[in-house]
């Protein structure tokens, strides 16, 4: 068996996909993506979707008192709901 290092896959990427052909199909295959994946399928980034499970969306002042919270503050206004 063959063992390659992170920089044998940064050199070739193509190394991976025996691999990753292996993991799907035995259904073993993990994705994580970071934040801003669903962008690109039309979905709302965390601060406007947090805006609008709280109504707010076309709230301006609320915008920028978002933008100035991390994503886990913002997470904790829509926590509140659920209590």
């Amino acid at each position: 068996m063959v063992v390659y290092s992170c920089d044998d896959y940064v050199e070739d990427p193509f190394l991976a996909t025996g691999k990753l052909s292996e993991l799907l199909r035995t259904g073993s295959l993990r994705l994580f993506l970071g934040a801003g994946v669903s962008s690109g399928f039309g979905l709302p980034e965390w601060k406007v979707l947090v805006a609008r499970v709280l109504a707010r969306e076309n709230d301006v002042d609320f915008f920028t008192k978002l933008a100035a919270m991390s994503a886990k503050e913002q997470a904790k206004l829509i926590d509140e709901l659920d209590d």
